[in-house]
């Protein structure tokens, strides 16, 4: 923000030379060809000295174009570095809900083939070992 408040102390300063030379030309008790030269002399003094608040102002410029481009880009690799560590977390945990979920499911079916086994061994229609053929399980009592 200091840099926009001397860039219109500046602009005002220049303005200000410009209209207190016209002025003082103006009002000054000279002959009609010394009051021309010295109307073309301010001119040119005023023209040289925009020159060069543009040349400052554009010299400025681009620097702060260049410092804008080197902050994007860091915010732009830090960014996609971000985005890169998510997916990475986003893939763990979705093969460890798939894991846990066929975990689970083979939990479910394990005690399903238990509670068959105890009930047809309660019901008394047959060994242990009947009622856990009829299924396909690793399971075993």
């Amino acid at each position: 923000m200091a840099s926009k408040n001397q860039q219109s102390f500046l602009i005002g300063a220049l303005v200000g030379t410009i209209a207190g030379g016209i002025t003082a030309l103006l009002l000054a008790p000279k002959a009609g060809r010394e009051l021309r030269h010295d109307i073309a002399a301010g001119t040119k003094q005023a023209s040289e000295k925009a020159q060069e608040v543009v040349k400052q102002v554009s010299e400025r410029t681009a620097g702060l174009v260049e410092t804008a481009k080197e902050k994007t880009s860091e915010w732009r690799q830090r960014l996609q570095s971000l985005r890169a560590g998510r997916e990475e977390e986003l893939a763990q945990v979705s093969s460890l809900q798939l894991v846990d979920v066929q975990e689970d499911e083979d939990t479910v079916l394990e005690g399903i083939e238990v509670a068959e086994v105890i009930e047809a061994a309660e019901r008394g229609e047959g060994s242990c070992e009947d009622a856990s053929d009829d299924r396909d399980s690793s399971f075993q009592i």
